[in-house]
């Protein structure tokens, strides 16, 4: 018999593992069950607990990246101030939840263990974007503001999203606005996403939006407006969404 320890107790996810398994076990042969079983110990053997310390240092440098861009493009300071107060505020609460949190390391899905957000009611989408930039070129938006309409609305002015990674489609998981995309984008560098939480209005219509790189410029656009439509496009969520 195997058996898998992990750092906490009542690990939610192997529990539904256990359950999906149970059932499998009357319709499946052994060695279909021995291959679930093996890509369970994978799964696990890479999944951890990351430590108080660990997400204060990487909170710390999240903040200090998104300080300097700001300053780059030239937000004003009380702005900047008001925004990592805000963020620091949190901070301590995001950091508890997220070491409670099973985190599964997959370079491949560019997962975060947390990711502070800034809300467009204090900064909009359109200053938002130039926060990216790909080999000198600052990002753009080519989506009238008004045009834009987000699922999800919040109070905060600014937070934290836990477990942020992409193409892992997880039950219970939040698909992020276009704010939360912008500040995925930023902090990992990946530009080829959607943002699900937030549509573009267009009559009855709501095309998706995205943030791609077109001619090597970081661009938020409709889908259908892209130079390849049909291409393959990320979709980024999180596991929380800390904005009560």
């Amino acid at each position: 018999m195997t058996i898998i320890r992990t750092a906490k107790e009542n690990w939610e996810a192997i529990q539904k593992g256990a359950e999906c398994l149970s059932s499998w076990m009357k319709t499946v042969s052994p060695y279909e069950i021995d291959e679930v079983l093996e890509a369970v110990i994978e799964r696990v053997k890479k999944t951890r607990f990351y430590s108080t310390e660990e997400l204060e240092s990487i909170a710390e440098k999240q903040l200090e990246k998104l300080v300097q861009r700001m300053k780059d493009i030239n937000i004003e300071d009380e702005v900047i101030n008001t925004i990592i107060k805000n963020l620091d505020w949190h901070k301590e609460y995001t950091i508890k939840l997220a070491s409670e949190q099973p985190i599964w390391e997959n370079p491949q899905s560019n997962y975060l263990p947390i990711l502070p957000v800034i809300d467009e009611k204090i900064i909009n989408i359109d200053t938002q974007m130039k926060l990216l930039e790909n080999d000198g070129k600052i990002g753009q938006n080519l989506v009238p503001i008004k045009k834009i309409k987000n699922y999800c609305k919040f109070k905060k002015i600014c937070y934290w999203l836990v477990d942020v990674r992409m193409n892992e489609p997880r039950y219970g998981c939040y698909f992020l606005t276009i704010s939360e995309a912008i500040a995925y984008a930023f902090q990992t560098k990946t530009f080829n996403i959607k943002a699900l939480n937030s549509r573009y209005k267009y009559k009855k219509h709501y095309p998706e939006l995205c943030i791609s790189l077109i001619d090597g410029e970081p661009i938020l656009c409709r889908r259908n407006s892209l130079p390849n439509p049909s291409a393959e496009i990320g979709k980024p969520h999180a596991v929380l969404r800390l904005v009560n």
